[in-house]
């Protein structure tokens, strides 16, 4: 869309906007309308649900508290079924049932009207037998075919159920009360028992088919959600949801009958809870409509206004685009502190710098024109000066051809002493080659001592320990020599002890000859002990003259390896001596290769120096030529400067002419 004027621009943009922002509001407006509606309405559901509940406690109740007044009549004596209809007369008019049952534990009952029935098989009279109360759900009357309640409660006596009362109510109360009880225009509540079949509904003939959802839901796929519902009352739970029912959606709120297996569910349909939605949507609409407008409006004349203030600014910067700086903004647009303002001042401070700038335009193109008006001159005379200078210049193109000519000599001598330096650089790396592996030899060698030191010290250690240890011999040969003398003395003693034993025996006669065989015998060990001892004497003195000797060459072996340890040493301090000797002959040679490679390194420098200086000296030459033709195109270019320098001056002319156009 093409916009013919920033004003228009402007109130399409913000229309679009306004419009944007209002729909927005509307449907938010709309969305948080129906959220809290349709809270608000599942919570009085749910309120109306639990007061439905509480009714249908308090009639059931009411129900049941009938039948147990008349229990209490009977609980006495209930023994003769036949003279309840004579006890009872009366009491009928004071209940709502249409007749009641008193039953025997072994199922006889007889009714307040004299009718007696078998009630053995009854769900309610079963129940009832057990202690509790039972409600069954409507069913048809075998006799009468009318649809009936049976309710049955125990009668005690002493805390012994002797019997049981059944009331028989109509099947339709229930639903009667249903009916009475309404949400809205369209919501009712409904009841069902333990299997999910309907028992009171404003429409009773969901009530006689005994309708059940659960059933219902296998054939037909939008009652899922319901039967889902269905098995949540079921279960005794109370809660809210919604589901589909003959083609529209309704919500509902479920509370369970305390007391019984009941349980109510209240239900409504959506289009009722939303139907004050529309008109509301209406409403937000018409009164967005009205707000967009009166914004529209609002916004047309605040841009018209910018607008008139821009086309203000605009008149003053198409006469600045003529070349008339003589305007001036109004003062209340340069006093204005929004954007406004600061355009103003931006197009008054540019004025104020554009005249600066053609006020100094045309003093430089006065100065420029009386410029060019003296380089004219100063060319004409460089001109001269040129010619003079091309003379000198082949002068000095001849010196530097020569020169030229020297260099290149002396670079070629630079060589030659180049390769010489590089022979004695070879010798040199061979030298320390022969250096690296004397020192690697000499290393080894010490290494080599090093080991052997070690060596003869572990062996000195360990002859010192034989040493130590044949002393430590010699010793415990001594005390065994002084023992083995103890040995010998109790054997002397013991000899002579047996000896007088055994004359001691001879004296004694016979008794004494046993005493005798046995003194002879330690005589006998005696001697026996005495040889030993002399043996192992002998023995030890053998030991002590080895051991002597031992020690002997012991001594002499410590004394040759302590000769062999000072060799050692002496070896060792005579290569380290010779290691040192070397590594200073290393450096020495380190040395000379390093002051070779600074040879080098000055070699190439001076080389590099002599080569730079011919190709300068060749440079030289070459320049000079190019010089001297330069010089020439020079003079040709300070001709054509001079003839520039005149058409400047022009054109300085023209400049102060297009100044002139300007108003300051």
């Amino acid at each position: 869309m093409k916009f013919r004027s920033i004003k228009q621009r402007f109130v399409v943009i913000f229309s679009i906007f306004m419009f944007v922002i209002i729909s927005a509001l509307t449907i938010t407006a709309g969305i948080i309308s129906s959220n809290i509606l349709s809270k608000n309405t599942v919570d009085s559901l749910e309120i109306t649900v639990s007061q439905t509940s509480g009714t249908a406690k308090s009639i059931i109740d009411s129900q049941y508290n009938q039948l147990n007044l008349i229990g209490s009549l009977l609980a006495d004596d209930f023994s003769n079924l036949d003279s309840v209809p004579e006890k009872l007369k009366g009491v009928m008019n004071q209940t709502t049932y249409v007749d009641v049952y008193v039953v025997k534990p072994d199922g006889n009952g007889i009714s307040i009207e004299g009718v007696k029935k078998k009630f053995t098989s009854n769900t309610v009279f079963v129940k009832a037998m057990k202690g509790d109360r039972a409600y069954s759900s409507p069913e048809k009357d075998d006799n009468t075919g009318e649809f009936i309640v049976n309710i049955a409660t125990p009668i005690k006596l002493n805390n012994n159920i002797v019997g049981v009362i059944i009331g028989i109510e109509h099947g339709d109360e229930l639903s009667k009360i249903m009916a009475s009880l309404k949400y809205g225009d369209r919501g009712y509540p409904y009841m069902i028992d333990s299997k999910g079949t309907i028992i009171a509904h404003k429409d009773i003939s969901l009530v006689e088919s005994k309708y059940n959802f659960l059933e219902e839901a296998k054939k037909d796929e939008q009652g899922k959600k319901l039967a889902y519902l269905t098995e949540q009352m079921i279960a005794g739970k109370s809660g809210s949801g919604e589901y589909m029912w003959k083609g529209e959606i309704k919500s509902m709120a479920y509370e369970p009958v305390v007391g019984t297996d009941f349980s109510i569910g209240l239900t409504t349909y959506n289009e009722e809870i939303y139907r004050p939605i529309g008109g509301m949507i209406i409403n937000l609409i018409i009164i967005a409509i009205v707000c967009f407008i009166v914004a529209d409006v609002t916004i047309y004349y605040i841009i018209k206004i910018l607008s008139n203030l821009i086309l203000n600014i605009k008149k003053y910067a198409e006469e600045i685009a003529t070349g008339n700086l003589t305007g001036e903004i109004p003062q209340e647009l340069l006093d204005r502190k929004d954007e406004i303002g600061k355009l103003s001042n931006s197009f008054n401070d540019m004025k104020l710098k554009f005249g600066k700038l053609i006020r100094n335009s045309s003093a430089t193109s006065q100065q420029l024109a009386a410029s060019s008006q003296e380089l004219t001159a100063i060319a004409q005379q460089n001109v001269t000066t040129s010619g003079e200078l091309a003379n000198a210049i082949e002068e000095v193109a001849k010196t530097a051809s020569s020169q030229a000519g020297d260099t290149q000599e002396g670079v070629e001598n630079i060589i030659d002493l180049g390769k010489t330096i590089e022979k004695e650089q070879i010798f040199m790396r061979e030298l320390n080659e022969s250096y690296k592996m004397m020192v690697e030899t000499t290393s080894k060698g010490l290494g080599v001592i090093d080991l052997l030191g070690k060596r003869n010290k572990k062996s000195e250690t360990s002859i010192k320990d034989v040493y130590d240890d044949i002393i430590k011999t010699n010793d415990s040969t001594e005390k065994i020599g002084k023992a083995s003398q103890i040995i010998t003395q109790i054997a002397e003693q013991t000899n002579l002890l047996a000896l007088n034993a055994a004359i001691e025996a001879a004296r004694a006669g016979e008794q004494g000859k046993g005493f005798a065989v046995v003194a002879d015998e330690i005589r006998k060990l005696a001697e026996q002990s005495s040889e030993s001892t002399k043996q192992i004497e002998n023995t030890i003195s053998d030991l002590k003259d080895n051991s002597i000797k031992t020690v002997e060459t012991i001594k002499t072996v410590l004394g040759v390896i302590q000769n062999q340890s000072d060799s050692v040493k002496i070896t060792e301090k005579t290569f380290n001596e010779i290691y040192e000797e070397i590594g200073k002959s290393n450096e020495t040679v380190s040395k000379l290769s390093e002051l070779e490679e600074q040879m080098i390194q000055k070699k190439n420098n001076v080389s590099d120096i002599m080569q730079n200086l011919s190709a300068i000296a060749e440079e030289n030459a070459a320049t000079t030529q190019e010089a001297a033709a330069s010089v020439n195109e020079q003079t040709v270019s300070m001709k054509e400067i001079s003839s520039a320098s005149e058409e400047l001056s022009k054109m300085a002319q023209d400049l102060q002419q297009s100044i002139d156009i300007f108003k300051i």
